[in-house]
């Protein structure tokens, strides 16, 4: 199977404070200083077969009429997202509930 990469998703942010960026330092300060910066920075391959195969066989599951988890069969791979597995995979650590910013006493030029 030939995988093409969809690139629009393969960017990484950039997250560096300087002269032309200014108004966004406050911001780019609270990304920086995030437990989730990982989140960020990961650089992760999507491939456009792979995700269509996935949407293609997705069956949605509702738990009090709210959606609770995504099936699908990718490559013969039985595959299950719930809540709890992103917040794992992604390193969240918001299982418990959700996690807060700290309050920043910055202020955005204007």
């Amino acid at each position: 199977m030939n995988l093409e990469i969809k690139t629009p998703h393969n960017y990484l942010s950039y997250h560096v404070q300087h002269s032309k960026n200014m108004d966004f330092h406050p911001i780019i300060h609270i990304i920086n200083s995030s437990n989730n910066l990982h989140i960020l920075t990961e650089d992760a391959p999507i491939y456009i077969s792979t995700l269509r195969e996935f949407w293609a066989n997705a069956k949605l599951s509702l738990q009090n009429k709210k959606p609770f988890l995504i099936t699908s069969t990718v490559n013969k791979e039985h595959v299950e997202i719930i809540a709890q597995s992103i917040s794992s995979m992604f390193q969240l650590e918001d299982t418990t509930g959700m996690e807060t910013f700290l309050k920043m006493n910055y202020k955005l030029n204007s």
